[in-house]
């Protein structure tokens, strides 16, 4: 199981699943989280989302060892964002993938959307 974070842009607890390194030499961190938003009929629903977040922005948890976040996945990403990896199927679970995310993500809108 992906271990957790706090992810600063999303303001929420998040699950951490690879590291990245882009062409640049800056780290990211490719995370999944729960969110709740509105669905077509007006109704709440659960929503799971992820992004690739600066890794600065990611921060332990104090129950997870180290060795957990160093056993990850490490990435060589490429200079287009459009083309890093993402998390669109997990088994029982359908990704929506924000792409790169750089400032922080609302938790809801008029719409349900958490895009910031």
């Amino acid at each position: 199981m992906a271990p957790s974070v706090r992810a600063e842009l999303t303001g929420t607890l998040a699950h951490l699943h690879a590291w990245g390194r882009d062409p640049t030499g800056t780290w990211w961190a490719l995370a999944s989280w729960s969110a709740t938003g509105t669905s077509p009929d007006g109704g709440q629903r659960p929503l799971k989302r992820s992004a690739w977040f600066p890794a600065r922005t990611v921060h332990a948890s104090p129950y997870a060892g180290a060795d957990t976040y160093r056993a990850l996945v490490r990435l060589a990403l490429g200079p287009d964002p459009a083309d890093w990896p993402w998390l669109h199927v997990l088994p029982g679970n359908v990704y929506e993938h924000l792409g790169r995310v750089t400032t922080p993500i609302g938790r809801s809108t008029a719409n349900g959307s958490a895009y910031g």
